[in-house]
């Protein structure tokens, strides 16, 4: 008795491929810094400077950035994390961590998880001494914001997520090959270096294409093929079957997505299929 389930890995680029912006996310000076100290000034000495120094995508289209700025007319800078839906809302902003977790060497913001439910960063001194702290965000708890403090010990270079990483300007999520995220570099920069000031999500998409969705967990279970995935909120997925890899049929009725997990099950059976699920 044999089964398969098909994952697309990657996405190869024909003539006919098309890319759409999806949003465009800018930090709201206001929002993020609070009133301005010099509101109607000369806006090269009482504007703002904001900058995304990291992002992290899920499976579920949900965002964690590390975001830096500050008034021109104010020295102090601040940094904060920012959970942005898949929509490319804000649902959650951090306080001021530079306040929280102010040290002679400064602080250093690592990004380690985000999803629908929960987020945590690493906060430490930019150095490799000095203590570690995790920031983590919950949902349903009540402060949402938590800090585990451990002494001793140092976050600043433990993540390995790939999007963690501000040198690449323009990075895929690395889920299912048709979401793009790209920083937007400030213009008044020079040439080399410089800040990125907004993060853009585009879909890719390409005739008879469309996008797969991998589950974060499959397997038989009595009998029964049983795949889970994380879904996003008002986005609709089909799970679809074929035996040639070529041709696939729907299998039962869409299944609308609310944010958390969903399964499917069917009864393993011969002859062998192969089954993925898409995105309507």
């Amino acid at each position: 008795m044999k089964f398969a389930l098909f994952l697309l890995t990657s996405l190869t680029l024909v003539g006919n491929a098309q890319i759409e912006l999806k949003w465009e996310y800018r930090p709201v000076p206001e929002t993020f810094l609070g009133p301005n100290p010099q509101p109607g000034g000369d806006p090269l000495t009482s504007g703002s400077e904001i900058h995304i120094s990291r992002h992290l995508t899920s499976p579920s289209g949900y965002t964690l950035l590390s975001v830096e700025g500050r008034w021109k007319s104010v020295m102090e800078e601040t940094k904060k994390l920012i959970l942005l839906n898949p929509q490319g809302n804000e649902v959650w902003m951090s306080a001021d961590l530079g306040t929280m977790f102010a040290g002679s060497f400064g602080t250093s913001v690592r990004l380690v998880h985000v999803g629908p439910d929960a987020a945590v960063a690493s906060v430490s001194e930019s150095s490799e001494f000095g203590s570690g702290n995790l920031v983590i965000y919950n949902k349903h708890a009540n402060p949402q914001m938590n800090v585990l403090l451990l002494s001793g010990e140092s976050f600043a270079k433990a993540s390995t997520t790939m999007n963690d990483d501000p040198s690449r300007a323009f990075q895929t999520a690395g889920f299912n090959g048709t979401t793009v995220y790209s920083l937007v570099k400030d213009p008044d920069s020079g040439p080399i270096g410089g800040d990125f000031i907004a993060l853009k999500k585009y879909a890719l998409t390409v005739s008879g294409q469309p996008e797969i969705v991998i589950p974060n967990e499959s397997g038989v279970e009595d009998r029964n093929l049983v795949l889970r995935w994380q879904s996003a909120a008002g986005v609709r997925y089909q799970v679809q079957e074929t035996t040639n890899l070529s041709i696939w049929t729907d299998v039962g009725q869409p299944i609308d997505g609310n944010g958390a997990n969903l399964s499917w099950s069917q009864t393993v059976s011969v002859p062998a299929k192969f089954f993925r699920i898409v995105q309507r």
